[in-house]
């Protein structure tokens, strides 16, 4: 059984592949470093939750609650690989490698200005969702079980989809 300790941090990229500039309004949400973000119908970069199917990325910035930021950075490459830690709701293993899960979008801190969002391993499923699990994160503190830290992909991004807006 691992010892991974739990501490979310988000979605962050691996190799950087893009990053593109995106506005947010003043929505009463913050946008915290490593959140998954999608772009709302008014144009305005926006935190997404686990049931959103158009990701856009990871926010590489912070952005305050009801505050409007200019240029926040978004990881938004169709093909970026991120590494984010499950969230312990089942014991990971080996087969977890390249199946289909939703996230979680857990709080931020206020503190870190880091995400809270986390994999759902509980939402694990042949169909699509959300996030794509490719590999365990290889490092002497990350091991499969609970906690554990993996490299992903997000299946349901916005510029994959085949339909338009």
């Amino acid at each position: 059984m691992a010892d991974n300790v739990d501490a979310p941090v988000g979605f962050n990229p691996t190799v950087v592949l893009r990053a593109t500039p995106y506005d947010t309004s003043t929505a009463a949400t913050a946008i915290f470093i490593g959140d998954i973000v999608e772009v709302a119908t008014d144009g305005y970069l926006i935190p997404a939750t686990g049931a959103d199917t158009a990701l856009y990325g990871s926010a590489g910035d912070y952005s305050a609650a009801s505050t409007q930021t200019l240029d926040v950075a978004v990881f938004d490459h169709p093909d970026q690989m991120f590494t984010a830690q499950d969230d312990a709701s089942a014991t990971t293993d080996i087969a977890y490698g390249g199946s289909n899960n939703d996230f979680i979008a857990g709080a931020g801190s206020t503190t870190t200005l880091l995400s809270g969002h986390e994999i759902a391993v509980s939402t694990v499923t042949a169909a699509t969702a959300n996030i794509r699990m490719i590999h365990l994160v290889n490092r002497p503190d990350n091991a499969y079980g609970a906690n554990s830290e993996w490299v992903v992909q997000i299946n349901e991004h916005a510029y994959k989809s085949t339909t338009g807006i």
